[in-house]
């Protein structure tokens, strides 16, 4: 059995500078999200969200070097693994 397409989300967010999530749908990415304790702590208030988001035009100072794996399934920003 093939495993299911991943998609790289980078959701906009106030107060925070986003969070990115690998999932194979944008729902299972806010499900992700929502059952993050760390993440709901930061009390995010997501605006919109870019799905196949390529990682090279996050910023460059601040989330790119802080990132986790964005392959895998899972929140990579923050980095809460």
């Amino acid at each position: 059995m093939r495993s299911p397409h991943l998609i790289r989300y980078w959701f906009t967010a106030v107060e925070c500078r986003g969070i990115g999530v690998t999932a194979v749908s944008s729902d299972e990415a806010l499900e992700l999200i929502h059952s993050n304790s760390y993440i709901m702590s930061l009390k995010p208030v997501l605006n919109d969200y870019i799905e196949n988001i390529d990682v090279q035009t996050l910023d460059r100072d601040h989330v790119i070097p802080n990132m986790g794996v964005c392959t895998e399934r899972g929140i990579w920003f923050p980095n809460v693994s």
